[in-house]
C-alpha cells in the first residue's frame, strides 16, 4: 500500500534556495561541532568502525547509518525550558557494530510476508539493536561520570 505523500521540497530548487540551504547546513554543522567539541567533553567510542565502513565498502554499495542521539545528550541539549544548551557536560557517542538486514529480508520474502509484516520485523530488529546500543552507551557514559 503506497503512501500518497507529496515531497515538500522542489525537484530542481532555484539558486537562491540552494545557496541558502548550503549556508544554513554549514552554520548548523559548524555550531554543532563547536558546541560539542569545545564547550563540552566529547568522547567517541569505536569511531574507527564507522570510518572503516565508509572507506572500505565496495564501490556501488550504499551505507545507511542510523542515528539515535537520545541517550546521553539530554544534559547538553535540554528538552524542557529553558532551551539553553549547557556547557562543561560529558557527551558520549558510541558507534555500534555494523549489521545487515539482507538475510532477514530474503528470509521474509521467501516466507511471502507482506510489506507491512516485513516493515514490522525490520523495525523490531533495528529497535533491538538500538536498545542494546543504548545500554552500552549509558554504561560507558556512567563510567566517564565516575572518573575524577
Amino acid at each position: 500500500m503506497p503512501l500518497d505523500v507529496r515531497w515538500p521540497f522542489p525537484q530542481c530548487p532555484p539558486l537562491g534556495w540552494r545557496v541558502t540551504s548550503y549556508l544554513i547546513m554549514g552554520m548548523v554543522g559548524s555550531y554543532s561541532y563547536f558546541w560539542t567539541k569545545y564547550m563540552n567533553y566529547l568522547t567517541v567510542h569505536n569511531h574507527d568502525t564507522l570510518l572503516d565502513l565508509v572507506d572500505q565498502r565496495p564501490s556501488g554499495t550504499p551505507l545507511i547509518t542510523l542515528s539515535n542521539h537520545q541517550s546521553c545528550m539530554s544534559d547538553v541539549l535540554p528538552n524542557i525550558e529553558p532551551y539553553i544548551p549547557q556547557t562543561s557536560k560529558n557527551i558520549t557517542v558510541l558507534v555500534g557494530k555494523p549489521f545487515s538486514v539482507k538475510d532477514l529480508v530474503e528470509a521474509l520474502r521467501a516466507e511471502n510476508k507482506s510489506q507491512l509484516e516485513m516493515r514490522k520485523v525490520l523495525t523490531d530488529f533495528i529497535q533491538g539493536e538500538f536498545r542494546s546500543l543504548k545500554a552500552q552507551a549509558e554504561a560507558l557514559h556512567g563510567q566517564k561520570q565516575l572518573r575524577p
